[in-house]
């Protein structure tokens, strides 16, 4: 089995004048987008925007996200994955990532929220569910050491991409914190 979890920034801002930490961490938004075996875990995500009552785009695929909060909350959570259940969920966007246990795999699904009626349901790769309905499917589940492996994978890419973009920010301290987590992560 394979699997792929890419962290894509949606742009690289420039960066004028002096770098503001606060600000750069908020404003960084991307997606995250899981492909297992060649399949897209977003394949049919427009179910999504049609529940949260969004326009519809077919060209973007994935959950959108702060990219460092949520690099933060994968190095803080990355021990429990595989041990227990854990939704890592980061801004406002009412989603977040779903990483249910079971026994030597995991199954994943993406939390949604509509802020208009104020339902929450869960997609799990082909269609919208209550979280009570959570089962394994052909696209949402894999042992938990391949998960863990693309998690490792993919936060790898981002940070080789974000480097070769901003090189300024190498010897930025805030930064260097998230990057040595990150290599003491992988070992």
């Amino acid at each position: 089995m394979r699997n792929k979890i890419c962290l894509n920034p949606e742009n690289y801002r420039e960066l004028t004048g002096e770098f503001d930490e606060g600000d750069f961490f908020e404003i960084f938004w991307g997606r995250m987008n899981i492909i297992i075996d060649d399949k897209d875990f977003f394949g049919e995500d427009s179910i999504i925007q049609e529940f949260k009552e969004e326009p519809i785009n077919n060209d973007i695929h994935g959950l959108t996200l702060p990219m460092f909060p949520f690099i933060y909350n994968l190095f803080v959570n990355y021990k429990k994955i595989g041990v227990r259940d854990l939704i890592l969920q980061e801004g406002p966007m009412g989603e977040g990532l779903v990483i249910k246990t079971n026994g030597d795999n995991i199954i994943l699904a993406i939390e949604v929220y509509n802020g208009e009626s104020g339902e929450t349901k869960w997609y799990d790769g082909e269609k919208l569910i209550s979280m009570n309905d959570l089962s394994k499917n052909d696209i949402n589940s894999m042992p938990t050491s391949v998960f863990k492996q693309g998690l490792i994978e993919g936060m790898n890419n981002f940070f080789v991409n974000f480097f070769n973009h901003y090189p300024e920010l190498r010897d930025n301290e805030l930064i260097n914190r998230y990057y040595n987590n990150f290599t003491k992560l992988k070992g």
